[in-house]
């Protein structure tokens, strides 16, 4: 079972970690959450079905691996989102030669999707709009869902794997949107607030805290908690990329022994 090779604890959210100790490309929990398990097992499918027969020369390799992320070409934003992948550290040597490919979608699955990095989710993105994330993720669920989607659909991920575990969205492309719609005031608060009430909807419920980030659970999964940096404490999970954004959890958890391990020294020290 899952939760055995999870140490005990809680797989659920955990599967990309699950499936990385045990050299696969993922794990799926038996009798749980059928629609969605099938939703995943078509989407990871087609994503094989889309690598190319025979991965392509040392020069074509990162314009295979730009394709199949399928970043939008007539953007202003497209160099800053190939600038973040690359930072990301895509499998561009371990594909020359190989005729699979599958190296890209475990980078994917275990490195990419479940972390802050140049896609975000539902809470991160909420979080960057200073959006309390329940009440983000309401909105997406409820009437408004449709036209709030379709004005963020320019930004929306369609690569592949899209479908695998939720809508994710292009960094580059929301910071380009908020910078453009904010005349530059991409981190003001009201300029954000006044954006999201013109474009998206004036039902959000925003956040009162000054720098929000998104809090981890002690199964080290994000949650719908918002807390201020300030006075947060950044731990170093095993496996969480170091391209990612930080892994942060409040302060009066830093005693919790499901993170005491994962605060470095540096950390301690200020506590």
């Amino acid at each position: 079972m899952l939760i055995d090779l999870n140490g005990g604890r809680a797989s659920d959210g955990r599967e990309h970690a699950i499936a990385q100790s045990i050299d696969l490309e993922w794990v799926f929990a038996k009798g749980k959450g059928r629609e969605h398990f099938s939703v995943s097992v078509n989407s990871l499918a087609e994503a094989v079905a889309a690598l190319p027969i025979k991965w392509p020369t040392t020069v074509k390799t990162k314009d295979q691996i730009h394709a199949l992320l399928a970043i939008p070409k007539r953007v202003k934003w497209r160099q800053s989102a190939i600038e973040a992948i690359d930072r990301s550290h895509p499998p561009h040597d371990i594909m020359i030669g190989n005729g699979s490919g599958i190296a890209v979608l475990r980078w994917l699955l275990h490195l990419i999707l479940p972390y802050p990095t140049f896609l975000l989710d539902e809470r991160y993105l909420a979080a960057r709009l200073r959006i309390d994330p329940a009440s983000f993720s309401q909105l997406i669920g409820g009437p408004e869902g449709p036209a709030i989607k379709r004005k963020l659909r320019a930004f929306e991920y369609r690569g592949v794997l899209h479908s695998f575990d939720g809508t994710r969205w292009w960094r580059p492309g929301i910071e380009q949107w908020i910078w453009d719609r904010t005349k530059g005031k991409a981190f003001d608060e009201d300029a954000i607030r006044e954006l999201v009430h013109s474009t998206l909807s004036r039902r959000a419920r925003f956040t009162t805290i000054q720098t929000p980030v998104v809090s981890l659970d002690q199964e080290l999964r994000p949650t719908n908690e918002l807390i201020e940096l300030a006075t947060s404490v950044e731990i170093k999970p095993d496996g969480w990329p170091s391209f990612a954004d930080g892994a942060w959890i409040p302060a009066a958890s830093a005693s919790d022994a499901a993170f005491v391990a994962f605060i470095p020294q540096s950390e301690k020290n200020k506590l």
